[in-house]
């Protein structure tokens, strides 16, 4: 939740647009969150600033996530996916 919320923080503060979408998806035992906005997007981001690495980069992969950026004339897009755990046999479940 954290690091969805630096990135809605980050469109707020640097895109210069006031729109973004949040699509959240669960495949195979994976929760995958997209904060993508049409703003106007960057091409690097400055060693100083912390916003990407520390509030979302360092939250997602503290939890054996991975996070993915676009970026360009057209917008931005993070995406950010964590495991949700142990696989069902790991867990303890029984299949049928």
């Amino acid at each position: 939740m954290g690091a969805t919320r630096a990135a809605l923080d980050n469109v707020v503060a640097h895109a210069g647009t006031d729109r973004a979408e949040v699509v959240v998806g669960v495949r195979d035992g994976t929760l995958a969150v997209l904060v993508v906005d049409d703003g106007r997007g960057f091409d690097a981001v400055d060693a100083d600033r912390l916003g990407v690495r520390g509030s979302i980069r360092s939250r997602i992969e503290g939890v054996g996530g991975t996070v993915r950026l676009w970026s360009g004339a057209e917008g931005t897009t993070v995406m950010m996916s964590v495991p949700l755990g142990l696989p069902d046999d790991e867990a303890g479940e029984v299949r049928g």
